[in-house]
């Protein structure tokens, strides 16, 4: 089967390179770039994982700046994906997000992440479990943001609450 080529929603690096590296360079984004094309995919949103808030913004600022230097992150990064940090802290669910870094959602975290970024932030997973998800959602939606609901215990009430 043909394609025109793959999206991937939530890739945290490739080839060696790891998105969530505050010292990533234009150079080594393009090579994990080169090889995700090689796979296949032709866009995605590299995501960057749970951590502190002053951690995030200056990962996705030396991110956002490498995509912006790079010659085919213009062509293949629409927009970034912040996994965390509003998810479920039980073994299980946490997979390997730092638990000391979780807390309740709250989507202001998401504007300030976002300020100056010649991209948006597209997608936020979240665990719908949360105190303040609800409302989280709802403000998330409102600005055009996707919400997705992995590393979660919730209940299908709270799943529907979600949704």
């Amino acid at each position: 089967m043909e394609t025109d080529g793959l999206f991937d929603l939530q890739v945290n690096g490739f080839a060696g390179v790891d998105f969530n590296d505050p010292s990533i360079t234009a150079d080594q984004l393009d090579k994990a770039l080169e090889v995700m094309r090689r796979t296949g995919v032709t866009a995605s949103l590299p995501t960057l994982i749970t951590a502190h808030e002053h951690d995030l913004r200056e990962r996705i600022l030396a991110l956002d700046a490498a995509v912006s230097a790079s010659r085919l992150g213009p062509l293949m990064v629409p927009g970034y994906h912040i996994e965390g940090p509003f998810l479920n802290p039980a073994d299980g669910f946490k997979g390997c997000h730092p638990e000391a870094a979780m807390r309740d959602p709250d989507a202001m975290l998401y504007d300030r992440l976002g300020q100056g970024l010649s991209r948006p932030i597209l997608l936020v997973t979240l665990a719908p479990e949360r105190p303040g998800s609800v409302e989280t959602i709802r403000a998330l939606r409102e600005r055009g943001i996707c919400v997705a609901m992995p590393h979660s215990d919730a209940s299908i009430a709270e799943v529907r609450a979600a949704a």
